[in-house]
């Protein structure tokens, strides 16, 4: 038979206490290490999941500014300015507003390119965009790189008056800018011509036929000898493009 005597008992008792005691502490600390690591984790993966909605958003916008702004000249580009111009014709036929369109080309610039080569091409349109950007600053226009050496700029709120203002004024600040041209048959430097067009937007009709009218505006300007600007009402045809 095992007897333990009353003070050997006590002292387990104490003994049995002592490591009690210290087993919670010991388990309060590792609950309270455990929590803090999760928080630690948590707050580290939000962290990561904001960072990466961060980074999204940033290629989104610069997938947004390829989509919709040409690579060459900055400006905007095709699609961009059919947008801009389907809203413009939305909001200036509920207005009954004038809208105005600006179609632009480079006079021969295939010769251009022919003499100078292809990278003094680019940097020529380059040259004519920032005219452009210039003469134009109003963020309420559009101005795009149409294709080519062809620029259009879309002008709400503008008569037809106007728009042939802007367009001189155009024509003005890229011959003072005096772009070194030897193989034109305009001169010795690049010139542009103008085509305008201009009309108070109906909800039955498309702009498509404000462009057409441009375009054969910008015809006649070419047939007429380049470096000028010529106005055209509205037209439902358009003839063969003057290379």
């Amino acid at each position: 038979m095992l007897v333990i005597s009353t003070g050997h008992a006590q002292g387990l008792v104490r003994l049995s206490g002592y490591f009690t005691g210290f087993s919670i502490l010991s388990i309060t600390w590792i609950s309270e290490q455990i929590i803090l690591d999760l928080r630690l984790r948590d707050f580290q993966l939000r962290k990561t999941v904001d960072e990466q909605a961060q980074e999204l958003q940033k290629v989104n916008r610069e997938l947004n500014q390829i989509a919709f702004q040409d690579s060459l000249t900055g400006l905007a580009n095709r699609r961009a300015l059919d947008d801009f111009l389907s809203i413009a014709w939305t909001r200036g036929a509920t207005t009954q507003m004038p809208l105005a369109l600006l179609l632009c080309d480079v006079d021969y610039f295939k010769r251009y390119n022919d003499g100078y080569g292809h990278p003094a091409g680019d940097q020529c349109l380059r040259d004519i965009a920032q005219i452009l950007r210039q003469t134009i600053p109003e963020p309420d226009f559009c101005i795009a790189r149409y294709g080519g050496e062809e620029f259009a700029l879309v002008l709400p709120a503008t008569s037809d008056s106007g728009a042939q203002a802007v367009a001189q004024n155009l024509l003005e600040n890229v011959r003072r800018a005096a772009l070194p041209h030897a193989y034109a048959l305009t001169g010795d430097y690049v010139s542009i011509s103008i085509g305008i067009s201009s009309t108070i937007p109906q909800p039955d009709h498309s702009p498509k036929a404000l462009i057409l009218s441009a375009d054969l505006a910008l015809y006649q300007a070419k047939s007429q000898g380049r470096n000028r600007a010529v106005y055209q009402g509205m037209s439902p045809s358009l003839p063969p493009a003057v290379a």
